[in-house]
């Protein structure tokens, strides 16, 4: 029997994206949705928080990760808040007050 590639989207409805920020969406209910922020903290050493909303709401608060992108080597934190269906908070604190741009990844049902 020749071994043949499983589709890779098997189930795939629909597909967007734009720029940075997008949604994938299959047949079982299962959504990803995925964007990024660029967070300026106002002052070094404190935290700055950003809320994002979510292109499609969720049927139950998804899983949310967070990720920051820097060039300027200081200490940088990020987080992700206790979200809901339509979006959550970022949390983002840093030694000094560079812009970091923070990517996102949210996984539940649609």
């Amino acid at each position: 029997m020749p071994f043949v590639l499983p589709k890779p989207a098997e189930g795939f409805t629909a597909f967007e994206t734009t720029g940075y920020a997008g949604h994938v969406r299959f047949a079982n209910g299962f959504m990803m949705q995925w964007g990024r922020v660029s967070i300026a903290p106002d002052v070094a050493n404190e935290t700055k928080e950003v809320a994002i909303t979510f292109p499609l709401e969720f049927t139950h608060a998804p899983i949310v990760q967070v990720h920051p992108h820097t060039t300027v080597p200081h200490m940088v934190e990020v987080a992700i808040g206790t979200g809901n269906v339509s979006g959550s908070t970022i949390y983002l604190r840093r030694t000094n007050t560079t812009a970091t741009w923070v990517s996102w990844v949210a996984i539940g049902r649609g």
